[in-house]
């Protein structure tokens, strides 16, 4: 069990919030691990932009109270968790939610896989693909701002800011999304005893809708970046660059600093 206080600050809008779950978590094998939590929680303090708060109903931005079950499975056969050199990884998680104050229902539903394949020489590749969707009979514009799809950032598409990437109004507000896209490349290798560099490239998007994925609204970014293994795991920086122009992003570079891997 736990409980979490936060502020959190979106492209858009910033919220406190104040949540608790208590579950169980269980290894069936070696290999395959669930969990299941009752969770409730409280966002309050919401303050959208003015242009987002035009763009969506009061219900998506007024201070909410959700009640929902998450669950998940992870099957898992990578050598190492920080740093993995080969094996693959499935995790599938589901969240039936309720919000309290407005009674909309939905299921916040990913798929997360990822591979890896130790090449020649210490030589790495990885790979990733995450999809997700709000699964629900409420219009998209009837789901909390604060439980939307959103991309961008570190263990997303590295070359645009955290949690930027979405479906726009008409006048450019961040909606956030019901679907969501990532897919990643990235190919590890040895430089000079403990130091290793990498190179990646990301795409992916938040989308209107579920399983639905036009290429115009899928951005990329590539970049490279160096780790330096230590007794706590690889520890290091990745700078990333857009690849394709975003209304909402100024800067053509991020930087981003790590302890293991982006995924």
């Amino acid at each position: 069990s736990d409980v979490t206080y936060g502020k959190t600050v979106y492209p858009e809008f910033t919220y406190h919030s104040l949540w608790g779950r208590v579950g169980v978590e269980h290894d069936f094998t070696e290999r395959l691990q669930g969990a299941v939590f009752a969770k409730g929680d409280r966002v309050s303090e919401v303050s959208p932009e003015p242009k987002l708060a035009r763009a969506v109903p009061p219900s998506a931005v007024s201070p909410a109270t959700f009640a929902s079950l998450e669950a998940s499975l992870t099957w898992r056969t990578t050598d190492d968790f920080l740093a993995p050199t080969q094996g693959f990884l499935l995790n599938v998680a589901a969240e039936p939610v309720t919000d309290l104050t407005s009674d909309v229902r939905f299921t916040k539903a990913s798929v997360d896989g990822r591979a890896y394949f130790d090449l020649t020489h210490d030589t790495v590749l990885a790979l990733k693909l995450k999809v997700g969707a709000i699964l629900t009979d409420a219009k998209t514009s009837k789901i909390h701002v604060t439980k939307r799809f959103y991309a961008g950032g570190q263990g997303s598409v590295r070359g645009y800011g955290w949690n930027i990437l979405g479906p726009l109004s008409a006048k450019g507000a961040l909606l956030g999304g019901d679907g969501l896209l990532e897919a990643s490349a990235e190919l590890r290798f040895p430089l000079k005893g403990d130091l290793k560099g990498l190179v990646f490239v990301d795409a992916g998007n938040a989308f209107r809708e579920p399983w639905k994925y036009p290429t115009e609204h899928i951005y990329y970014g590539a970049g490279f970046g160096l780790r330096y293994k230590t007794p706590v795991g690889p520890v290091g920086v990745d700078i990333a660059f857009r690849l394709k122009d975003y209304p909402l992003e100024t800067s053509p570079y991020q930087f981003y600093f790590f302890i293991g891997y982006a995924f």
